[in-house]
């Protein structure tokens, strides 16, 4: 049972790390939008599709 609390307890801080990084990328893409950097160089940088990218913009 100590593995798979430690298990869980791993993917409890993993997600925590996900979430800090996708809003400190949905920060930076709309720092860059405001910037004028267009949607195309943002998806090749982000790896993004245009979809995903437009829900990063809008959180």
């Amino acid at each position: 049972m100590a593995a798979i609390r430690a298990a869980g307890a791993r993917l409890e801080s993993l997600q925590w790390e996900i979430d800090a990084a996708e809003a400190a990328l949905a920060a930076a893409v709309r720092t860059a939008t405001e910037a004028g950097v267009d949607a195309k160089s943002l998806m090749l940088e982000t790896g993004l599709t245009s979809i995903e990218l437009l829900e990063l913009q809008l959180r």
